[in-house]
């Protein structure tokens, strides 16, 4: 089965621009080669995108498009390099979009301005698919048409389908030629010199430098930035580079990582703006914060510290934020703004914990915090609520966790009073608004009993309170002082 078809393209008015070819690995090591016979002499084959862009295919076919002119008293057609390289593109591109569009929906001229229109075909070799163009108006009239420059394209796909691509060009092809001597490779474009200028080749890219030769084993930079041209005179690509004692990362696509992440087998590291490797900084990236140790290692899994505190790097090398860290037994609390809380209070579906100047949970233990004492149960949960035990008695903390002081507290139907420390009164005087009270051994209000205190005889009533004035208690008759002092 096959299929050919063509469109004419009119020149859409934007300026040339070099096309950087995804990565490709050659099927051997590249060597320029001088061949005068065409303008674009590449050869060979290049495997791509899972296929092949076959050279030699394409330079036979151009073989076959100008010996179909010379019957017509034409004159041939020349490669023009530019074009060639985006005629292979497009051959790519047809084998799973076949139309004179491509896959993102602009013409074949976005891959080069010089074009003008274009054939395409797919599934016959290059005899058949020269017979079926010829036999068809619109795609001999491109191949007999006064053009003066063509790109061919033919890529075999992994199944072993060729699919093939004619640009054309009423501009002169760019004629591209290799020469060696003992100092190295040279490129001539329409036999000057080239110098100062990047040139593509069975694609790849290669320097010239200003003395005309291939730039080999050193940098180079372009609008994009800096490339290790290798000892071929290849963008090295997808590996590390050691120069002048540092490290520097040569990304896929051949340009030195910088302000960049890279990684080895160890881990991720940080590549500054000269594309040195960072070490003992922290990054931002994505608005996310990222620590450098000193190995030059991102952080995970793993403290950090800044001026301000403590934080925890995540797996991701994140700063970890609003929420609870289980490390070497002990808990963390790592706030909003990524920081371990330390001398403050932390909260947890049960209740408040006080995290110490390490970090840890604070347990068995009472605390003073804004002229408020408070206690952490061995559990490290605030108490609230409740007495807690002490050596010089019992103190009652409040709902807010505060030590209650100078106060009435009920608490299992039952009255107490703390005083001003915040301990249970015992066995001594409380007042309230309506007098005095007696707390008895239990810490609660004592009724209807004799309470002698400091040598004198005092009364409290069932309501409590202690009585004074003339008081009948057990039929007898007894008079009471102001104060509550038994007067007779």
């Amino acid at each position: 089965m096959s299929k050919s078809c063509n469109s004419p393209l009119k020149s859409n008015g934007i300026k040339r621009i070099i096309l950087i070819l995804l990565v490709i690995a050659l099927t051997a090591v590249f060597v320029p080669t001088v061949n005068s016979g065409y303008a674009y002499a590449a050869s060979g084959t290049v495997s791509y995108d899972g296929g092949t862009l076959n050279y030699d295919n394409a330079n036979y076919m151009l073989t076959l498009v100008n010996q179909e002119r010379a019957e017509y008293g034409l004159p041939a057609l020349e490669m023009d390099t530019e074009m060639q390289e985006a005629a292979m593109i497009r051959a790519n591109e047809c084998s799973y979009y076949f139309s004179h569009y491509r896959p993102d929906g602009s013409d074949p001229s976005s891959l080069c301005s010089k074009i003008y229109s274009e054939n395409i075909s797919w599934g016959r070799d290059a005899a058949g698919t020269m017979s079926g163009w010829m036999a068809s108006a619109p795609h001999s009239g491109n191949i007999l048409d006064s053009y003066k420059s063509i790109g061919v394209g033919c890529y075999i796909s992994p199944g072993g389908i060729p699919y093939w691509v004619l640009v054309f060009s009423y501009e002169s092809a760019d004629i591209i030629e290799w020469k060696c001597d003992e100092n190295g490779w040279m490129c001539f474009d329409n036999g000057t010199q080239v110098k100062s200028r990047w040139i593509q080749h069975d694609g790849e890219w290669y320097y010239l430098k200003a003395n005309g030769y291939m730039a080999v084993n050193e940098w180079t930079k372009d609008s994009k930035g800096w490339m290790w041209m290798n000892s071929s005179g290849k963008a090295s690509k997808s590996q590390w580079l050691r120069y002048k004692d540092e490290w520097y990362y040569l990304k896929s696509d051949g340009y030195m990582a910088a302000d960049d992440w890279a990684m080895d087998s160890v881990g991720w590291m940080w590549m500054d703006s000269s594309g040195k490797i960072s070490k003992n900084r922290w990054v931002m990236y994505s608005n996310e914060w990222y620590y450098i140790k000193a190995s030059g290692y991102m952080a995970y899994n793993e403290w950090a510290k800044d001026s301000h505190g403590w934080m925890w790097m995540g797996p991701m090398g994140k700063v970890s934020k609003s929420q609870w860290l289980k490390y070497n037994d002990e808990w963390y609390f790592l706030k909003a703004d990524g920081y371990m809380a330390a001398d403050e209070w932390a909260r947890d579906s049960k209740g408040w914990m006080w995290m110490n100047s390490e970090g840890k949970i604070t347990k068995s233990e009472w605390i003073e915090y804004k002229g408020d004492l408070y206690y952490l149960k061995d559990d490290g949960y605030m108490a609230s609520r409740e007495w807690i035990e002490t050596d010089k008695g019992s103190r009652w903390m409040s709902s807010g966790g505060q030590a209650a002081r100078s106060r009435w507290v009920f608490n299992d139907n039952q009255w107490h009073y703390t005083d001003s420390e915040g301990y249970m009164v015992r066995n001594a005087w409380a007042a309230d608004s309506h007098g005095f009270c007696w707390m008895d051994e239990n810490g609660l209000i004592a009724t209807d009993r004799w309470i002698t205190y400091e040598g004198d005889s005092y009364y409290v009533g069932s309501d409590g309170y202690m009585v004074t004035g003339t008081q009948t208690i057990d039929g007898k008759t007894y008079l009471f002082g102001d104060s509550g002092k038994l007067i007779s």
